[in-house]
């Protein structure tokens, strides 16, 4: 409910970012949607959303017992989304989100995932609309 509610927010503008030089890139700051949230649980909470969605498969069973999950809870339009991310995904966005710059955010979170991909990170959160400025 508290991203379906929260307050749209303009598409993130590629062109933008291109403006500012390499050198500026590991000091960035990216703007989150506010409708953007993190959810830990010890339950396959995205299963269970996707399980409840309009043209989902009727006869699903889910595994309670199946483990933890990462999950963000986003609103692209006037829908809300859930969807699965990795651990490392989700640390390196909530560092994002408490307003780090990128360089640091980015270090800290292959200190602890040193496969973590930025790159793909960063267009997977400008796609789903999660990234909405970069100053």
């Amino acid at each position: 409910h508290t991203s379906y509610f929260e307050a749209d927010e303009a598409e993130f503008d590629l062109a933008r970012l291109a403006q500012f030089p390499p050198e500026q890139h590991p000091y960035l700051i990216f703007s989150v949607h506010p409708a953007v949230h993190i959810v830990r649980s010890p339950y396959p909470v995205n299963a269970i959303w996707q399980a409840h969605q309009l043209g989902a498969d009727s006869d699903f069973h889910i595994d309670l017992n199946s483990g933890h999950c990462t999950a963000m809870v986003y609103r692209d339009t006037d829908a809300v989304h859930v969807t699965e991310l990795a651990e490392a995904e989700a640390d390196w966005l909530q560092h994002i989100q408490k307003g780090v710059a990128l360089g640091d955010a980015t270090l800290t979170t292959l200190e602890q995932y040193p496969d973590f991909d930025l790159q793909a990170t960063l267009l997977k959160l400008v796609r789903q609309s999660v990234l909405i400025d970069v100053r």
